[in-house]
């Protein structure tokens, strides 16, 4: 699993400030914003089979509002824009403006809903764990670790709910 950390403080965040403004320019799902609060767009060239794959997004929430609400409800509060685009890895987090973005046009597997679910959680987790004045953190290597912790908690947790019929 790939992630984008930043390279100085000062580019990721003119990188988050990019994103923030590139996403309110698109359009947003409605639906995800009137039941989960999250802003969830896509840029115009990211089309995968001519779809944009919000409903994925939705989907993995949905997933989380069922089988983890705490999960669910601490992404609504550290994550403002979920913005779908192709970038060169599977998923980053830029912190002015709690934006995750996601590419989901690697490879699709039936767990895919599962992972977007965990890098949500993951990204939801260390912003929190980094605290208010977040965009000062750098790559804290503990929180990375309780955040990847978190994420593979929500994965399994999700794969039993989905697969063993628990």
């Amino acid at each position: 699993m790939k992630y984008i950390y930043p390279i100085s403080e000062l580019a990721h965040s003119i990188i988050g400030m990019i994103f923030v403004t590139w996403a309110y320019t698109r359009p947003a799902s409605h639906l995800i914003m009137k039941r989960f609060g999250i802003r969830v767009a896509s840029s115009k060239s990211y089309l995968i089979d001519g779809e944009s794959h919000l409903e994925e997004v939705c989907e993995a929430l949905m997933l989380l509002e069922r089988f983890d609400s705490e999960s669910l409800n601490l992404i609504k509060e550290y994550i403002e824009i979920i913005f779908l685009c192709p970038i060169g890895v599977e998923a980053g987090y830029y912190p002015i403006g709690n934006v995750c973005v996601l590419n989901l046009q690697t490879k699709s597997d039936e767990n895919r809903l599962i992972k977007i679910a965990g890098f949500l959680v993951f990204f939801a987790t260390f912003s929190k764990l980094n605290g208010r004045l977040k965009f000062l953190c750098g790559q804290n290597q503990e929180n990375i670790k309780r955040g990847k912790e978190e994420q593979h908690r929500v994965i399994e947790k999700l794969n039993n709910a989905l697969y063993s019929g628990k």
